[in-house]
């Protein structure tokens, strides 16, 4: 009986081992003409715990947008049951049964990167149906629970990255961004008419811009002084038929929050006595109302998108609440670590400086990102949350071109990443005999270009799904 049972065992794992031969060399065969490209490659069974396929796990490459799965990670972890990010309305009058505030009204952030002015319309107008009509005192925006660095170009050493983002702040509105909408069916000489969204009483604006017969780009520029918020418009704008619009970052994001804020009050019938600026929230404030949006969909469109903006704000609002003082990146790279550190997570030599994964400065092992998603795919708490927001193969976000017709279509969730010369794909499969597998795959190019390399991620996703 023993013999039989010791046979048995043998049997099975010479099949085994056979089984990993066969996808080893046919996936060599499919790398076999890339010796002048940085490849890492790990794919991995989590619940047998077997090392389906490994090459150079230990090469800390460029990831690009992989880098978000740390940030979206750390972000479950440190935040915990946290399921909303929110943006807060203080006073420092506590009487408000005269309908006037006999004092300041103070906007504070606190990393809703999805805020946007009708959310800030809405904060409004429960103002106006608490019964205040009249504030004696200024307006204060207050972004403080981020530090004032609002890029990063600014906050990493010799950083030149090629995508340029709007304003990181603590207090963000419509990502903070401005639109101007031109309108140039005009005569070629004379000057466009504009729109500036949202709309405001707090502008001021000189054009010097003329309608042009050739392709041209006007120059927008956008000037916060004090409280003055000066918009100068110039160059030359190409006659077009329908209307077009830029976009423009505010340098001050609170200030042109605290105008913003103050016109829409008013508008809606509150007297305001002072002005808007930026400020900080003192201690002794009540608060008034508050506007919520959900980290969840945050989260949904960090991954499933790629979106690099909200990545950054998750980004730093990981630093403030690990740090309980402000959200910067020093305090959120300190959080990932941390967070990799307390579950034995491996990250032996990886660095990370950002939270989207747009600096080139970024390294990662694919023997990290296995070593991270098998941590969540074995925690039962945060699991469908983390799953749930990856993109789905052929169904949705950056994934939706791809996999449509193969064995990984709908049975893949993985997060992509691309920079120039970087090509990366990481996440979860099941495969035709409903086995889970973690894959990651990270290559590092000087030619061919991307739609080549996520050929060959596809072709390994897709023959690992159809072969085991």
């Amino acid at each position: 009986m023993i013999k039989l049972l010791l046979f048995t065992f043998l049997l099975i794992q010479t099949v085994i081992l056979n089984s990993q031969d066969i996808v080893k060399n046919k996936i060599d065969s499919f790398l076999a003409n890339e010796s002048q490209v940085d490849i890492s490659v790990l794919i991995y069974d989590p619940i047998s715990m077997d090392t389906i396929y490994a090459k150079d796990i230990f090469n800390n490459l460029i990831p690009a947008s992989n880098v978000k799965l740390y940030t979206v990670a750390a972000a479950l972890n440190i935040l915990g049951d946290k399921d909303y990010l929110y943006t807060k309305v203080y006073s420092d009058d506590d009487i408000f049964s005269d309908s006037i505030i006999n004092g300041n009204l103070f906007i504070k952030g606190f990393g809703d990167a999805q805020f946007t002015d009708k959310n800030l319309q809405q904060l409004v107008d429960a103002i106006f149906e608490s019964g205040i009509r009249q504030i004696d005192g200024n307006i204060f925006a207050d972004e403080t629970y981020f530090d004032n660095v609002y890029t990063r170009d600014d906050w990493i050493v010799d950083e030149q990255a090629n995508v340029k983002l709007p304003p990181i702040s603590g207090l963000s509105l419509n990502r903070n961004q401005i639109v101007v909408k031109f309108f140039t069916n005009g005569q070629v000489g004379s000057s466009p008419s504009f729109e500036i969204e949202p709309e405001g009483d707090f502008y001021n604006t000189t054009i010097n811009a003329k309608i042009t017969s050739s392709r041209s780009v006007p120059r927008i520029n956008f000037k916060t002084s004090g409280k003055n918020i000066a918009v100068q418009i110039s160059g030359g704008i190409q006659k077009r038929r329908n209307p077009y619009s830029y976009f423009v970052n505010p340098d001050s994001p609170a200030v042109f929050i605290a105008s913003l804020f103050k016109y829409q009050l008013e508008k809606s019938g509150i007297s305001i006595k002072g002005k808007a600026y930026a400020g900080r929230t003192p201690s002794s404030v009540i608060e008034i109302v508050s506007f919520r949006n959900s980290l969840m969909d945050l989260v949904d469109r960090v991954n499933k998108k790629s979106d690099n903006y909200l990545a950054e704000n998750l980004f730093k609002v990981i630093g403030a609440e690990f740090s309980g003082k402000e959200g910067n990146s020093f305090y959120a790279t300190q959080a990932v670590i941390s967070f990799l550190e307390k579950y034995d997570i491996f990250y032996r030599g990886i660095e990370i400086v950002d939270g989207s994964g747009i600096s080139r400065f970024n390294r990662v092992s694919t023997a990290s990102i296995v070593s991270l998603l098998e941590y969540i795919y074995l925690d039962i708490d945060k699991f469908d949350f983390f799953y749930n927001s990856l993109a789905i193969a052929g169904e949705d976000g950056t994934l939706q071109d791809r996999f449509y017709q193969s064995s990984a279509y709908k049975n893949f969730r993985g997060k992509t990443g691309s920079l120039n010369g970087v090509s990366s794909l990481s996440g979860y499969l099941t495969t035709k005999s409903n086995r889970d597998i973690i894959v990651s795959i990270i290559m590092n190019f000087k030619s061919k270009g991307q739609n080549y390399y996520r050929g060959l991620q596809d072709k390994i996703i897709t023959y690992i799904a159809e072969n085991l």
